[in-house]
C-alpha cells in the first residue's frame, strides 16, 4: 500500500524581472513590473510505501522544501496529481492534519512564551484527544525523550537540542501515520543527533510509520533512511535504496595516503582527488577503470609514505559524485 503517491507533480512561481543594469530600464520596469516563470518542480514522479523511512535531499534551491509544503497542502500543485494518505493534500488539508506530523528545523509547534506542558495540552485540545489516551501516550513520549525535567520550562529558555526533542514530542502526541522531518538536526551536537536518531528508529519502528527526512546532514540520512530520493533543480537525478546505491559503488573505493615527502603530483587515469592537505593526499579509484596494484606501485613511485588507508566510498561522497555528475551532464 503507497501512503504517498507523487505522478508528473509540477510547480512553478513568477518572479519579478529585476536584473536590468541600465538605469531607465530599471526605472521602466518599476512602473510596469514584469515576471517571469521560475520552474521549482519539474514533472516529478515517485511513490512511497506505508512504513518506508526515505530521506529527500539536494542543494538548496532543488525544490525540496515546496514538496514538502504541497504534500501537506499549504501550497497548491500546478499541475499532475498529489495523494497522501489517500487524501488530495490542497482540497483536504484538515483532514490530513490530523494523520500528519511535521517537524521543521526553521519553524515551531510550540507557544514560546508557555511552559511546554502548556502546550501540549493546547495540542491535545486543538486535535480533540481522549485525555486518557493523551496522558498514556505524552507519559511515554515523555519518556523516551528525556524532557521531564524541563516541561515546566518556557519554550523560548530551552537550548536547541531540548526544543528539538519537545518539538518532535509535539508533533507525536496526536499518533501520526506519517512524519515529515524536514532538518530537525540543524544545529545540534552530535550526542544530541545520534540519541535523536535513536529514539527515532524505535518510534518509527514500532507504530509502522512512514517517514520523510530531509536533511543536508548525510550521517542522519544514513542511519534513519532506507530509500534517498535525489533532487536537483526541480528533477529527480536518483530514486534508489541507499544499500542498492553502496553496493553499485562497490567498484570504486578510496585511498588516503600520508606522506613525508612528495616526488610529484598526483594525476592518473581512472583515479581523482577527492581531498588534499598538506602531506596528506586521498583520492578515489575507478576499479573498472585501473588496477588497484597499479595504483598502489604509482603512490609509491610520487611519495615517501608513512601510512596508507584503503576504504568503501562513503555515503557522502558518492552523493557528491552524482551531483557533480548531474551538474557536468547539464552544462553539456
Amino acid at each position: 500500500m503507497n501512503d504517498i503517491i507523487v505522478n508528473n507533480l509540477k510547480k512553478k512561481f513568477l518572479l519579478l524581472n529585476s536584473n536590468n543594469k541600465v538605469w531607465y530600464k530599471r526605472f521602466y520596469n518599476y512602473l510596469i513590473p514584469t515576471h517571469k516563470n521560475h520552474i521549482v518542480l519539474d514533472h516529478i514522479s515517485f511513490s512511497i510505501k506505508r512504513g518506508e523511512k526515505v530521506a529527500i535531499i539536494g542543494p538548496n534551491g532543488a525544490g525540496k522544501s515546496t514538496l514538502i509544503k504541497i504534500l501537506t497542502g499549504i501550497l497548491y500543485p500546478d499541475d499532475g496529481l498529489v495523494t497522501v494518505l489517500n487524501k488530495y493534500p490542497c482540497k483536504q488539508r484538515k483532514e490530513l492534519a490530523k494523520d500528519i506530523g511535521v517537524v521543521f528545523g526553521h519553524c515551531s509547534h510550540l507557544w514560546v512564551h508557555l511552559p511546554i506542558y502548556e502546550s501540549y495540552n493546547l495540542l491535545a485540545a486543538i486535535y480533540n484527544l481522549k485525555q486518557k489516551d493523551y496522558k498514556n501516550k505524552l507519559n511515554y513520549l515523555i519518556s523516551k525523550f528525556d524532557i521531564k525535567s524541563f516541561l515546566s520550562k518556557e519554550a523560548i529558555k530551552l537550548s536547541l537540542g531540548e526544543r528539538t526533542r519537545c518539538e518532535i514530542v509535539a508533533s507525536l502526541l496526536h499518533s501520526p501515520q506519517l512524519l515529515l522531518f524536514d532538518e530537525p538536526t540543524i544545529g545540534l551536537d552530535i550526542l544530541a543527533k545520534t540519541e535523536l536518531r535513536n529514539v527515532v528508529n524505535e518510534l518509527v519502528k514500532k507504530n509502522n510509520n512512514t517517514l520523510i527526512f530531509t536533511s543536508h546532514d548525510i550521517e542522519d540520512i544514513e542511519k534513519i533512511c532506507e530509500r534517498v530520493i535525489m533532487m536537483n533543480k526541480g528533477k529527480i537525478i536518483l530514486n534508489s535504496r541507499i544499500q542498492e546505491l553502496k553496493k553499485n559503488y562497490k567498484k570504486k573505493t578510496a585511498i588516503s595516503i600520508f606522506y613525508e615527502q612528495k616526488k610529484s603530483d598526483w594525476n592518473f587515469e581512472g583515479t581523482k582527488i577527492l581531498d588534499q592537505k598538506l602531506h596528506y593526499l586521498k583520492i578515489e579509484v575507478d576499479l573498472s577503470k585501473t588496477n588497484k596494484n597499479i595504483i598502489i606501485s604509482e603512490i609509491l613511485k610520487k611519495y615517501t609514505i608513512n601510512d596508507i588507508n584503503f576504504e568503501n566510498l562513503s555515503l557522502e561522497t558518492i552523493i557528491k559524485d552524482l551531483y557533480q555528475y548531474d551538474l557536468q551532464n547539464q552544462i553539456s
